[in-house]
């Protein structure tokens, strides 16, 4: 007998506050977590002029491989009023050695922010450190890696990753719970477990 696998649609995972750069206003927003088997949560990024132009592609692909293969995580944050996308990012789990030490990462594979918003980007990479550090979660990493170069530099020096030598920024597990602690304080980051 085959089961169909069920979806759901996007979860809401977090709230926290982002500034309006025009104003420089602090508005609600939403986190969510979206469901690449889900129609409307496809739908939803192809027509964001902000998570369209790096995501959607990956999403796509994901909604039409099937569920047996390993997936990429696709996340949003939105304007708590206007459903605006504010900012979006889509990451996968990998494998590495260095020297003789293996260890897990969370790779963002990409990020995307929109301008009309000060800090998007902090508050997701915010959340993704919340995951990655997390002992239930399945994204328990010992380090987050960019696969983006340095256009975000502001938000990755905000959120404390240090880009090293071979110009990956990354953010080690020691600095995981000071990073997320100091933005939801600042940032009145609120994550739904």
């Amino acid at each position: 007998m085959s089961v169909q696998s069920i979806s759901f649609g996007k979860k809401l995972i977090g709230h926290c506050k982002v500034v309006y750069a025009e104003d420089k206003n602090k508005i609600n927003a939403d986190i969510w977590e979206l469901d690449s088997k889900n129609p409307k949560d496809l739908k939803d990024v192809e027509y964001s002029k902000t998570a369209g132009k790096s995501i959607y592609y990956d999403m796509y692909r994901e909604f039409i491989k099937g569920a047996d293969i390993p997936s990429y995580k696709f996340y949003m944050v939105t304007n708590g009023s206007t459903g605006e996308v504010i900012s979006c990012a889509q990451t996968s789990v990998h494998l590495s050695r260095e020297n003789k030490n293996a260890f897990k990462y969370l790779l963002i594979d990409e990020l995307e922010e929109n301008k009309k918003y000060i800090n998007g980007a902090d508050v997701i990479l915010a959340y993704l450190a919340n995951d990655a550090q997390n002992d239930n979660s399945s994204n328990c990493s010992d380090k987050i890696r960019t696969a983006f170069t340095d256009r975000l530099q502001g938000s990755l020096t905000r959120m404390k990753f240090i880009k090293r030598k071979s110009g990956i920024w990354e953010l080690p597990k020691k600095t995981m719970k000071s990073t997320v602690d100091s933005a939801k304080e600042k940032h009145q980051l609120e994550i739904n477990y």
